[in-house]
């Protein structure tokens, strides 16, 4: 018991217990913090997805096809190498 009470005593004079509201602030923080970089991935991945169509226009590409091959790489419903022979590729 004295070795725990020693711990203790130890813990709060270096300052590193925290309460449970400061435990709690921490984590909303931290959550806040993991969803803003969510949004961001998520505004970012739509403007490569904008990026996508145009350039698929430029080329003379049905646009909404491209993205939809697109989405199935990402999803891995289809391979590079079913994308290249697709295209022509081999």
């Amino acid at each position: 018991m004295f070795i725990f009470l020693y711990i203790a005593a130890a813990a709060l004079a270096t300052g590193s217990v925290i309460t449970l509201k400061e435990a709690q602030k921490a984590q909303a923080r931290a959550d806040a913090k993991h969803l803003r970089e969510f949004e961001k991935e998520m505004l970012e991945g739509e403007i490569a997805i904008r990026d996508l169509r145009k350039r698929a226009e430029e080329l003379g590409i049905d646009s909404a096809e491209a993205v939809r091959g697109y989405k199935a790489l990402q999803e891995g419903t289809i391979s590079i190498s079913e994308v290249m022979k697709a295209l022509g590729n081999t």
